[in-house]
């Protein structure tokens, strides 16, 4: 456990991808880089459904951006399966298949090997250490039973959805309940699982306001999970209880789900809310899933988090060269990744009035096809559907 500095250059608050590939970023200028985290170990407990796009399927999705070495050469005891197909089921059971090249990664390995890379770098990291308050250039810390104060030149925010570090600050999130969702999952043991697709099941009895999905980690091991927005729980039951609705009732899914055994449980909190129009403040930067950079019609945030991390470092240390002020980081963040972000919120509440019906996602699932769902899973918004946005807008309000 490394004894903690009462001045740093720059703090980095939060662990995960996103902080990691900050601290990376930071480390390699030379600058005294400090990476702190709650959690007793990197990458455990697993909060994550740990499906990615392959490297070839990240130009198709993040067209415009050029940081992606993490994404694209992690080494291959990270990956677990290499998945083709992401199968869409409808509410009624109509299943589509969309073409895409995924990876199944390990999340634990994953996290460790970017902390490995900070580390050799020169970040220090110290684990059991809870951010409690940022005031001036001044973060508040608790670690072993103290309070310490660290001085930092840059703080880069990357402790997650909901992030209480920023009441008070006007780059704080502005949250409506359909904005956040609760995700529930277990990886289940014992199942006979496709280690080549990745399946996506809506319905409003099972995982109101989103889907359920089936993640493969191997030939009888999966991630099986869900995520519910409140706005959609009608029947006011517990996310554990569509958990398990959807392993033993489900028409399709609980034939092969209902015999397994968990081996691990988690659940969490995943933005579907537009991405910050700033994530600078002062010299504080925000990243990942704590300035709402995750697609918000899917949940997938491990790759915008990695891009706005490294980035974020990259602008830290251009700040403390003198080369540019830290509100470039706006304008790194938002060619790079901004335009996808914003289409994954437009496509989610453009869905949102769908979501209410089973009847209503069976005939849009119906009226998009195989080729329109190609595109809305990368992120890209079909020209037909943009008249929609402004009626699902108009309507959601």
């Amino acid at each position: 456990m490394i004894t903690l500095p009462n001045e740093i250059d720059i703090l980095i608050i939060g662990g995960g991808p996103a902080g990691l590939s900050a601290g990376l970023a930071a480390a390699k200028s030379g600058f005294e880089t400090l990476i702190i985290d709650k959690k007793r170990e990197i990458g455990v407990p697993i909060q994550c459904g740990e499906f990615m796009p392959s490297p070839k399927e990240i130009p198709n999705i993040l067209p415009e951006a050029t940081h992606t070495r993490l994404l694209e050469n992690y080494p291959k005891d990270i990956v677990i399966c290499e998945t083709k197909d992401i199968i869409i089921y409808s509410a009624n059971g109509k299943k589509y298949v969309i073409p895409f090249d995924g990876y199944v990664i390990d999340r634990e390995k994953f996290d460790k090997w970017i902390a490995r890379l900070a580390l050799r770098a020169g970040a220090k990291l110290s684990l059991s250490t809870t951010a409690l308050e940022i005031k001036d250039s001044v973060v508040t810390v608790s670690t072993r039973g103290k309070k310490i104060n660290v001085s930092t030149k840059v703080v880069i925010v990357a402790s997650g959805t909901l992030t209480p570090l920023l009441d008070g600050f006007p780059i704080k999130p502005k949250f409506s309940e359909y904005d956040y969702s609760h995700v529930y999952q277990w990886v289940l043991g014992g199942i006979e699982v496709d280690t080549t697709v990745v399946e996506m099941y809506s319905g409003t009895r099972y995982a109101p306001g989103t889907y359920a999905w089936i993640i493969p980690r191997g030939d009888d091991m999966a991630n099986v999970g869900l995520g519910v927005r409140e706005p959609f729980n009608k029947d006011g039951v517990s996310i554990g209880e569509y958990l398990h609705r959807f392993m033993h009732e489900h028409p399709i899914a609980s034939n092969r789900l209902k015999s397994g055994s968990p081996l691990s449980i988690v659940g969490g909190l995943v933005p579907a809310a537009p991405p910050l129009e700033t994530a600078v403040y002062n010299n504080i930067l925000v990243v990942g899933d704590a300035a709402n950079m995750a697609m918000a019609s899917i949940g997938a945030g491990v790759p915008t988090a990695i891009i706005s991390g490294e980035l974020a470092g990259i602008s830290a240390v251009k700040y403390l060269e003198n080369e540019s002020p830290l509100a470039e980081f706006d304008e790194l963040w938002q060619k790079e990744i901004g335009e996808t972000l914003k289409n994954g919120y437009r496509i989610r509440v453009m869905m949102d009035p769908v979501l209410k019906r089973d009847d209503f996602i069976n005939l849009a699932l119906d009226i998009l096809g195989e080729k329109m769902l190609y595109d809305i899973i990368r992120g890209r918004i079909p020209k037909i559907l943009d008249v929609l946005y402004p009626i699902a807008a108009s309507i959601m309000k």
